[in-house]
């Protein structure tokens, strides 16, 4: 048997004695399903992912322009009080000029391999405060992927679930009408009064 003409024979759609009107009601149904989840999900998908991509874009030039980045002279390690014996970070005091010319110090995250009195770059806002790096693009792109993913499990989470509770009562209404059959045909098959 071909690989059609099993498609065929699960889906629903030929014709035969075994093949009954809920049969085929529930094949129509199942591709409606398919399509309506067709139709909902592309466009959604896509403006979800044009909504979080445009949003990426304006904070990245948001924090690109509101950051800049400076050479921060090590003054002191500080104990990270939240670290466990494995530390990636360390953080020590640090202190740098902005470039209008004013020295700012503070707390901030180094390497561990960094050594007291070395340098370390390091991103600030305009007051001179230390800041995470800018978002950049891989960062955006990864946020739009994340929500268009989210989006497209989410509907297919749903479409599945519908899809289900469906073939469900199908498969009710197949067993009451089997049953029907049954009563009606049974004695006489089974030569039963």
């Amino acid at each position: 048997m071909s690989v059609r003409t099993r498609l065929l024979n699960g889906s629903g759609f030929r014709h035969g004695p075994l093949n009954r009107r809920i049969d085929r009601i529930e094949a129509w149904s199942r591709l409606l399903l398919v399509l309506v989840f067709v139709v909902v999900t592309v466009p959604s998908t896509w403006s979800v992912g044009d909504l979080v991509a445009r949003t990426g874009l304006q904070q990245e030039a948001a924090q690109q322009s509101a950051r800049h980045e400076v050479v921060a002279r090590l003054l002191a390690f500080v104990p990270d009080p939240d670290a466990g014996s494995l530390t990636i970070r360390t953080f020590a005091a640090a202190e740098w000029s902005e470039p209008d010319g004013s020295t700012h110090r503070a707390v901030v995250r180094v390497a561990p391999d960094h050594k007291i009195g070395s340098t370390q770059r390091i991103w600030t806002d305009g007051a001179g405060r230390p800041m995470p790096p800018p978002q950049d693009r891989s960062d955006t792109v990864t946020a739009v992927v994340g929500a268009v993913f989210l989006v497209f499990l989410l509907l297919s989470g749903l479409a599945a679930g519908i899809g289900g509770l469906l073939h469900t009562r199908f498969d009710a209404r197949r067993g009451r009408e089997w049953d029907a059959e049954w009563e009606r045909v049974g004695p006489d098959w089974s030569h039963r009064q």
